[in-house]
């Protein structure tokens, strides 16, 4: 994908779990770090596209937005992906230039889709809200929004890596997925849930990879 990310949190362990995350999705980790100032330095150094600052202890304090503010004025191309409990204070934090704010227990795919969102906001698939109403079928077989999501790239043709790097997800989290589709449909492959989506017309012209960008 190209991008480039400096990665902080105060605890070791944290820190190499996010940094696999994150270059498992092709992201290239220029530095990882426990310290605030050398994430800062880092930042500066590198001028990395994201920035995932993990919050220690998951509250939104005046270092956490000390820590964005700094970081954005000393690249102001910058996206700041911060990662909290959603105690308070998350206007603050985006008003300091965060782009993004997840809270920590979230899943590795929220993660993934705050970073696409940020650097593809106008990317339309077939969970977004603007869309109208799912059909009937498709809400009864009781699917997820990412399934419905899968489910409608796949079924216009796009492979596993093409669904991987289009919901900015691993491999094996598209397959994952694609198994839950498989038992929710009581089909057995992918071309028999291809035809269930093309029948409930879930399914819409393929795209290509440049097109989704």
């Amino acid at each position: 994908m190209g991008l480039t990310a400096v990665v902080f949190d105060r605890y070791p362990l944290v820190l190499e779990v996010l940094t696999r995350f994150l270059r498992a999705l092709d992201i290239e980790v220029q530095g990882a770090t426990t310290s605030q100032r050398q994430a800062l330095e880092l930042v500066e150094a590198h001028a990395p596209d994201v920035f995932l600052a993990s919050l220690a202890d998951g509250a939104v304090d005046a270092n956490a937005l000390t820590l964005v503010r700094q970081a954005t004025e000393s690249s102001t191309d910058l996206k700041v992906i911060v990662l909290g409990i959603g105690s308070g204070r998350i206007d603050e934090l985006f008003s300091a230039g965060a782009s993004a704010y997840v809270t920590n227990g979230a899943s590795p795919d929220d993660i993934a889709v705050a970073i696409r969102q940020t650097y593809e906001p106008s990317i339309h698939l077939a969970t977004d809200r603007r869309t109208p109403a799912l059909p009937t079928a498709v809400v009864e077989a009781g699917l997820t929004e990412r399934e419905v999501e899968v489910l409608a790239l796949a079924a216009e043709g796009h492979s596993n890596a093409e669904l991987a790097r289009l919901l900015w997800v691993t491999p094996q989290t598209v397959k994952f997925h694609l198994s839950n589709i498989y038992r929710k449909l009581n089909v057995s492959n992918r071309t028999q849930a291809s035809l269930w989506a093309q029948h409930t017309q879930l399914a819409r012209p393929k795209r290509t990879l440049a097109q989704a960008r």
